[in-house]
């Protein structure tokens, strides 16, 4: 993991304080929330009561990696269950809800805590002035005038990307990352 995040411009710490966000063996923090919000809502429409053992430490990682992105799906799948799901389901639905309402100022009580995710509550509705959303918008509207530019694309793999970065030396334009490793 070291080696890539040396590698790669993807600069993981999100501004938190101990210099990198929760992200696991998944390539990025929004990746890992997203996989988490999957993971709460399909077990929670298991029936087994087991389902409580890896629910919970799945919320613990959810709210580690930082991604508002993936709280909000959560509420919102959460939202859909407590309208449309079964009985059984809405009392998960509301378990959940209950937990999250004592655990979470809880945990905001240590200070470490309440700067780590204070700060991304705080910003949950102030998508205006928050950095990232606005590299976010930005990043939308250079991907759809490019997709206007060349609504039939570039090609595949036109960067050579992956054979450089094995070999460090420049490499002729031909597909994509595996192909160009028998170039």
């Amino acid at each position: 993991d070291s080696r890539w995040l040396i590698n790669t411009a993807f600069d993981p710490s999100g501004g938190v304080q101990y210099g990198v966000r929760v992200f696991s063996t998944i390539n990025s923090h929004g990746s890992l929330g997203h996989a988490m919000v999957l993971a709460i809502l399909l077990l929670l429409v298991t029936p087994s009561p087991l389902k409580w053992v890896a629910i919970a430490p799945a919320m613990l990682i959810l709210a580690l990696s930082l991604s508002r992105t993936s709280w909000v799906a959560l509420m919102a799948g959460l939202a859909f269950i407590a309208l449309f799901g079964p009985m059984r389901t809405k009392l998960g639905v509301a378990i959940i809800a209950a937990a999250t309402f004592v655990v979470v100022p809880a945990m905001l009580v240590f200070p470490e805590m309440e700067r780590f995710l204070g700060r991304r509550f705080d910003t949950l509705g102030q998508a205006g002035e928050d950095s990232s959303v606005l590299w976010r918008l930005g990043e939308y509207e250079i991907w759809l005038q490019s997709i206007l530019d060349q609504p039939l694309g570039v090609g595949l793999g036109a960067a050579g990307v992956y054979l450089r970065s094995l070999t460090g030396a420049a490499t002729n334009i031909i597909d994509g990352g595996p192909i160009e490793v028998f170039q």
